[in-house]
Formats: structure tokens, sequence, C-alpha cells
């Protein structure tokens, strides 16, 4: 489910580690922060948690993306030699699951919609999938040079990252936005490519903005990274903040923009560790709550509470970066796409949903 409260990324993963239960006391460590040495929280014990199993044998193949709505989790998958991919679904209460769609190749991007459609970008394509099954409903074939898995949905429209030649995998150099009904395709922001890279490789969307994150140049300031609103109609960006370290995936809440930072003396100097920082809708300062602690690359947010991966597996902080808990990884729940990995867990307001090896699971929440 990705809208205004919570947001799934796609980004680069490293294997986690056994246990299913919580585990506490625990430091979260890195080698620097944002500005030296990082000061990490201590996290405390927390009670035991076990997964429920919504559905068994959910999965026989390579995993990508899981979404949801108030009533289900869906999930895409592809075979190993990439020629089939396939959409199946879930009740929250458990079940046996259900196969929505088999399709050619594998898709790029699944988003569950508010009404009773699912919408799937395939090969340059945007496909609108019934979720209690049946034949898709093509939208456009002419998404142009689409970032992998980079869009949002709302009521009437998609809104896609798309890139040039070189930058169409990982990040985008504009904005286009598609009618759902239609199919018309409106660019509504062209050049935002920062200095010689490649422009932003994420975006979120509320009921009236769209927001995303420009990395630092490759060759320029790794804090020069900027975050930039912009209407959904189309027009010009609105700047909100500079100063930003290497932002990654953003995420919102009502009020303010939450992004990853990835600290490194510059563009070609990668981390394993992460922080988590965040500005105003309205613009300001950039506010960093947590230092470069967690290691791994994926964070979701809902309107109770970030969740942070670790090596050691979740933690939970508030709004404000304040830790709340953590527990452990259930052992076989994360699979690698090469330097990409698709986060097997989606965390919405009903829980924490994640594959436990094949089986489909719920883990509920720390202090749930």
């Amino acid at each position: 489910m990705k809208h205004m409260i919570t947001r799934e990324v796609l980004l680069r993963g490293l294997l986690g580690v056994a246990g299913l239960a919580f585990i506490g006391p625990v430091v979260a460590c890195s080698s620097e922060g944002k500005g030296g040495a990082a000061t990490c929280p201590a996290l405390g014990a927390a009670q035991k948690t076990e997964p429920h199993v919504l559905a068994k044998d959910a999965q026989d193949s390579a995993f990508l993306e899981l979404t949801s709505d108030d009533s289900h989790v869906y999930w895409m998958t592809y075979d190993a030699d990439h020629n089939t991919g396939q959409i199946s679904s879930v009740s929250k209460k458990g079940g046996d699951s259900q196969l929505v769609l088999s399709f050619d190749s594998n898709g790029d991007g699944l988003r569950a919609g508010k009404g009773d459609e699912l919408y799937l970008t395939h090969r340059g394509a945007l496909w609108a999938v019934p979720k209690e099954g049946g034949d898709p409903r093509v939208i456009t074939e002419t998404l142009p040079n689409p970032v992998w898995g980079a869009f949002e949905v709302d009521d009437k429209y998609a809104y896609q990252l798309a890139g040039d030649e070189g930058c169409a995998i990982r990040q985008g150099t504009s904005i286009v936005r598609v009618a759902l009904d239609s199919g018309e395709i409106k660019p509504l922001a062209t050049g935002l490519a920062h200095d010689d890279d490649c422009g932003p490789a994420d975006l979120a969307i509320d009921d009236d903005s769209i927001f995303y994150a420009v990395p630092g140049g490759r060759f320029g300031d790794p804090n020069a990274g900027k975050i930039f609103t912009l209407p959904k109609d189309g027009g010009t960006p609105k700047l909100l903040a500079t100063g930003a370290v290497k932002p990654q995936t953003i995420a919102l809440s009502e009020t303010h923009v939450y992004f990853q930072y990835e600290p490194g003396v510059d563009y070609y100097d990668r981390s394993d560790y992460f922080g988590i920082a965040r500005v105003a809708k309205t613009g300001g300062p950039v506010e960093f709550l947590t230092e470069s602690c967690y290691y791994g690359s994926n964070f979701q947010l809902t309107t109770e509470s970030l969740l942070v991966e670790d090596l050691s597996g979740f933690i939970e902080l508030s709004p404000d970066g304040t830790p709340l808990g953590q527990w452990a990884r259930p052992f076989e729940s994360r699979q690698l796409l090469g330097s990409l990995a698709a986060p097997e867990y989606l965390l919405d307001n009903d829980g924490l949903f994640l594959f436990v090896g094949p089986d489909l699971a719920e883990l509920g929440r720390p202090r749930k």
C-alpha cells in the first residue's frame, strides 16, 4: 500500500538474521554519522511475538513486492527465468491465497488502489488489474522510460518517475502523470537531474502534491541534496530544503517529508549504514532524527511510527525518532535481486506482513 501513510521502498538490502522473538536491550551501532561519530540509541527489551501465518506456501518463486488495502495483502512474484510473473492475494484474516493474475515476464511495480483495482507497471505499460482476478485493463503501453517501481496512484491518476536512456532503471529526470481512465500522459516536471547526476530515485504523494528528493551530484557536495514539492497538476517545483545528505527513499506523514540519508565523503562513497531525517511539508531546515545507526536500506512509515531495518531485525521509532522497541527478523525472510532488494516486509496500520520461507505471515506490532 503506497500512499501517504505507508511507504514501501525498493533499494539495496542485506541478508537478515535468524530469530523470531523480541530482543533487547540492544544498541544499534555504526561507524560514523552525518557529522562524525554517531550517537546510537540503546533499545530496551520488548515482549515476545510469534508470526501468524496468513497463507501457507504463498510463494515458490522469486518475490518482488508487497502491497495492501484495508482487507487484503497482495504480492507479486516471478519465476527464475523471468518468463512469467503473477499477482496473488490473501485476506488479512488469513485463509487460502488467491491467484489474481499471471502475465509474461516480471512486473516493475504494484500498487493497491482504493477501489477494486490494482495497478501494475509492466514493460513500459500501466495496467489496471481487478483485485478479484480477471483480465487486466491496459491503461497505456507507452510509459516514457519508467524508473523501476517508482510510481504512485490516487483516485484519478498515476504519477511516474521517468528517466532518459541512462537513468531509466534507478533514477529519473522527469515526472509524468497518467490518467487512469483514458491513459493520457502529461509531463509535470522535467530537468530533475542534479549536476551531471540522474535525478530522484523515489517519489511520494499526498492529496495535493508530489514530493521528491534529489541527491548531491556525483562530483559535487554529498550534503547538497535537496527536497522538492510539486503540485499534482504540474508547475514549478518548490524547494523545501537544502543540506540533505544524499537523500534516498522518502515517505510522508500529515506534516512532514521523511527520507533516508546515507553519509559519505562523496557520491561514490557508499555506506552500509543509513539514518532518517525529515523536513516540514511547508519547508524549513532538515531535522536529522537519527545518526547513521541502521544497517540496510529500507524504512517504512505509518501514522503511528517509523519502522527501520537493521542487521538484528526491525526497529520501531516514534515519528520524532525516539526508539520504541526492536524485534528479530524471522529466518529466510529476505530475497536479493542482484544489487537491488525488494523489501520482504510491509508495514501498514494493521500490522507487519512478511514472508517466512514460503509462507506469508503477520507479526503484529511491537507495542500492539
